[in-house]
């Protein structure tokens, strides 16, 4: 059963904010896609699902943006 973004975004984020981990994807192999946090870390907020032709960057690295269906295919 797929939980609501901000649900999942709730749970272990904030264990990984308080070691210093910035910013936190969540990525759906089966899927092939990922979701991108775009509201306030780490105590909840929005995800975006990127996949296929979409983009994500990392924040500290707004110039790289794959598409997020590379990142899935096989070499």
């Amino acid at each position: 059963m797929a939980l609501p973004a901000p649900h999942r975004f709730n749970r272990k984020p904030p264990v990984y904010a308080r070691h210093g981990v910035a910013e936190v994807w969540l990525v759906d192999v089966a899927g092939q896609a990922v979701e991108v946090p775009t509201g306030p870390r780490p105590d909840g907020g929005d995800a975006r699902r990127a996949t296929g032709a979409d983009t994500a960057a990392p924040a500290a690295l707004p110039d790289l943006a794959p598409e997020v269906g590379n990142l899935f295919r096989a070499g």
